[in-house]
């Protein structure tokens, strides 16, 4: 296979380039939507070093290459490494870019594990608003965005979904989290309420998360928990579980949770207090119950 003409020098190096290179988010923006452009080069370091620059270089450059000898396509710079420590918020964004000319290459499970392995996952899943942490990384990860485009895109994440196992390896899970977040999307979650082998997945992963509770190791447990109620949430009302409406007769969010009067007595602790862990093994015993009289 022909290896293209290798750009990274000329963009990296030129400190004059601003123009050709890539628009890049601030994670910590007040304002969401607004993308910052690397003016200067140097701007993907926290303290600028032509060595360094060098090095960072070099080491985009060796990723590309590779990618034409193996077929396939690794993150050259990662936390915990030496050179990722050298670089800014807008330089952590920009070294986890697959190149433009490797993206139209790739397969459909090639873009999802490049997701699955972004450098900055755990960053942005700190976002303290589930749908925060899926709009930012949608932006932040090429790979992801690059996915959604193509036309069968959701039917492919239903069918990840769907086959992804139980337990599995970090990566596993970061994918579950990832295709558990893109499904709870109300325009594709909509087409998924009354696919029963769908639900049925849903409740057995959320069951399993929700049995690792007690493991201290598994640090995606809350992220995990958070997108099987999003996802919960639209099903059991469409099953007719769950209150769609308020009191007032408006009708709440689409994965909004709301709980009638006799489901909050049922939750509410002596103390008067609710719990998580209580509201979590509560939807999963309705999922079970709309499968059993499915």
């Amino acid at each position: 296979m022909l290896k293209p003409l290798l750009i990274f020098s000329a963009l990296l190096l030129c400190a004059s380039c601003g123009s050709s290179s890539p628009a890049i988010d601030d994670p910590r923006a007040q304002d969401d939507t607004k993308k910052e452009e690397v003016q200067d080069n140097r701007e993907i370091l926290r303290e600028y070093n032509q060595e360094s620059l060098e090095l960072i270089t070099g080491l985009m450059e060796q990723a590309a290459l590779d990618y034409y000898d193996t077929g396939s396509y690794q993150y050259p710079i990662r936390p915990g490494l030496d050179t990722w420590a050298l670089l800014s918020t807008k330089g952590m964004v920009y070294v986890s870019s697959v190149p433009e000319d490797i993206l139209p290459l790739l397969d459909q499970q090639a873009l999802l594990q490049l997701a699955a392995d972004h450098p900055m996952f755990a960053n942005i899943l700190a976002y303290d608003e589930f749908s925060g942490f899926l709009s930012a990384f949608k932006r932040y990860c090429n790979a992801l965005a690059y996915l959604l485009e193509e036309s069968d895109a959701e039917s492919f994440l239903l069918e990840q979904y769907l086959t992804s196992p139980i337990d599995g390896n970090e990566s596993d899970h970061i994918k579950k989290i990832l295709l558990g977040a893109l499904l709870s999307e109300q325009a594709s979650l909509t087409n998924h309420v009354d696919n029963r082998d769908f639900v049925q997945s849903l409740y057995e992963k959320f069951s399993y998360q929700l049995n690792l509770l007690t493991l201290d190791e598994f640090i995606y447990y809350q992220p995990s928990l958070n997108v099987s109620l999003a996802l919960a949430i639209p099903v059991l009302k469409n099953g007719g579980y769950l209150p769609t409406k308020f009191k007032d007769g408006t009708t709440a969010p689409f994965n909004e949770l709301l709980l009638s009067d006799e489901q909050l007595e049922l939750l509410q602790r002596e103390d008067g207090s609710f719990h998580r862990v209580d509201i979590d093994a509560f939807i999963i015993d309705l999922l079970q119950t709309y499968l059993e009289n499915w």
